[in-house]
């Protein structure tokens, strides 16, 4: 640099100091630290939302699914297994795959094995399967703790004999009867 616009000054140990000084090592570490620390912490919390917003994206699109599957079941009186004869369509629901389970009565989503991401159904109004399994249920089952907190994040209610099944909220909770009460 030009010595004519670099000002030298003296510091308290009659040093010469230059002015136009920059950031010494430390503080470069500190800080490059300080950032380390703080993406550590808000990862983590970044991947549960983004898998929490895709799970509910997909939670929509069962519950549209299955509402669509109600209307042919009192048309028809039979529920569906043809997802193309009912009156509705997909959104983008990556990675979840969309199948129809139990006569066409119980929805499921599956992440295909992705990490993190729980399995998603929905039960349909007009049919109580076999098994106990009353009307309107809308399951979350996460096999992991990753998968227990996005199902939490939902709103889950954990089952009490099934430490990884949680009832997602619907509009009348008394259907989970002693499921979630343990009686």
């Amino acid at each position: 640099m030009n010595k004519i616009y670099q000002k030298i000054i003296l510091d308290g140990k009659n040093r010469p100091k230059s002015v136009l000084g920059g950031f010494t090592l430390m503080e470069l570490l500190v800080v490059v630290l300080i950032i380390g620390i703080l993406a550590a912490i808000a990862l983590p919390r970044y991947s549960l939302a983004v898998r929490k917003a895709k799970a509910a994206t997909v939670l929509a699109t069962l519950n549209k699914m299955m509402e669509a599957s109600d209307v042919y079941y009192m048309a028809n009186g039979t529920y569906t297994t043809d997802m193309e004869a009912l009156d509705a369509t997909l959104a983008n629901t990556d990675p979840y795959r969309i199948t129809l389970q139990d006569e066409g009565f119980r929805w499921e989503a599956n992440a295909q094995n992705k990490p993190g991401y729980p399995i998603l159904q929905v039960f349909g109004t007009y049919r109580v399967p076999v098994y106990g399994h009353q009307r309107k249920w809308r399951l979350c089952i996460g096999g992991t703790d990753e998968t227990a907190a996005v199902c939490k994040s939902l709103g889950g209610i954990q089952d009490k004999s099934y430490s990884y099944r949680f009832y997602l909220p619907v509009n009348d909770m008394s259907v989970y009867g002693s499921a979630i009460s343990g009686n």
